[in-house]
């Protein structure tokens, strides 16, 4: 059987089948001349697909860093060349820090530095049900954090709509914010992971504080608020009414399960 040719230059899309002159197909996006099948044909692709064309992974990771006001309203703008997607790059590096914690086995002692029997001689609580219950909830806690704050969104965009109305940004532009600013300080994160497996160093602590210090920088650049002070105030009170709100709601949901199992 002969095998297919790829032409470097076709006259028509192989996949639409109208006329295409240009690297891609105006048409349907279809890149032209593609040549036989490969490994490194399979290799680009993927990062293609992973990183993003034409380095908008790297621009994203870059822009993030040092301008994250620019890529926020870049991409509310409607530019979805330039930057990697914010629920992609959300969901791209909390797999990345999800598998280090299962690579190395990183367990809750080992995240904040200190074993059961030290917490329970710390915590005062008397060794027994409780604690091991008071363990029990503190492993689930710090273990599903990242699923919590991702649980939390919601609330967050709802009380940015209230405390920043003037901004006039609607609730699913705030989640795009929120999927951006949550997800780079996962290099920090992703960074501490790699130290503790590698090295048996906890830096837990050290990246909570910086995710939160880059959340603020972040969000200023983001709501552009005319007085700085009052600006940061505002970005407090709606991390503190989304915190609120979630563990309300939370404490109605668990108390309405527990009354009707009992009743």
């Amino acid at each position: 059987m002969t095998p297919p040719t790829h032409p470097a230059h076709q006259r028509s899309c192989i996949h639409c089948r109208k006329s295409v002159a240009d690297a891609y197909c105006k048409h349907c996006g279809q890149r032209n001349g593609v040549e036989r099948l490969s490994f490194k044909g399979l290799w680009q692709e993927y990062l293609d697909i992973i990183l993003g064309l034409d380095g908008r992974f790297l621009r994203t990771v870059v822009d993030l860093t040092i301008r994250p006001g620019k890529v926020f309203h870049a991409y509310l703008k409607g530019d979805r060349v330039g930057y990697y997607g914010p629920v992609s790059y959300y969901f791209l590096l909390f797999t990345i820090y999800l598998l280090l914690i299962k690579v190395f086995d990183i367990s809750i002692a080992d995240m904040i530095g200190i074993t059961k029997e030290q917490m329970q001689k710390t915590s005062g609580v008397a060794q027994g049900e409780a604690f091991d219950q008071q363990w029990r909830w503190s492993e689930l806690i710090i273990k599903y954090l990242k699923f919590i704050t991702l649980v939390i969104f919601p609330f967050w965009a709802f009380w940015a709509m209230v405390v920043f109305r003037k901004r006039g940004y609607r609730f699913v532009e705030n989640l795009a914010f929120l999927f951006y600013v949550v997800a780079h300080p996962y290099w920090i994160g992703i960074f501490t992971m790699l130290v503790l497996g590698l090295f048996g160093v906890p830096l837990t602590g050290l990246s909570g504080i910086a995710s939160m210090g880059y959340f603020i920088w972040a969000a200023l650049g983001y709501f552009r608020p005319k007085n700085t002070l009052t600006g940061l105030l505002k970005i407090v009170l709606l991390l503190v009414l989304g915190y609120v709100s979630f563990i309300l709601l939370l404490a109605a949901v668990t108390s309405t399960i527990i009354w009707l199992n009992e009743a």
